[in-house]
């Protein structure tokens, strides 16, 4: 059974329909990680500024927040999607008990917000 010029046309639309859907997914993944990491890098200030005129233990402990956040914004910023999914699975080979106790308990807030 011979693929007509017709279905061949229909294939490489389909594809290409396909590819184009693909890559403007990845470019929204990556505009959004790239917007938590500023919004992170926003967060990260405004607690280190906000330290600066709390007490002083208080004021020591959102400076580490605040150093803790804007790490995170910074490896937002410097990684893709890929290496990030990357890192996740090394994580969790590594520590694969706690990898599974944070997976159940996502999984339970996820279930009670579907169901509330």
């Amino acid at each position: 059974m011979a693929v007509t010029t017709q279905e061949k046309s229909t294939m490489q639309r389909a594809t290409d329909t396909a590819k184009d859907a693909a890559g403007k997914v990845g470019d929204m993944a990556q505009g959004a990680v790239e917007t938590a990491g500023k919004m992170a890098g926003d967060a990260a200030s405004f607690i280190s500024k906000k330290a600066e005129s709390a007490a002083s233990a208080v004021g020591s402990g959102l400076k580490s927040v605040a150093g803790t956040v804007e790490s995170g914004a910074h490896y937002l910023s410097e990684h893709s999607i890929g290496e990030m999914g990357g890192d996740v699975a090394n994580l969790i080979r590594k520590n694969p008990v706690p990898a599974l106790l944070v997976a159940v308990g996502v999984g339970f807030l996820f279930a009670r917000a579907i169901r509330g």
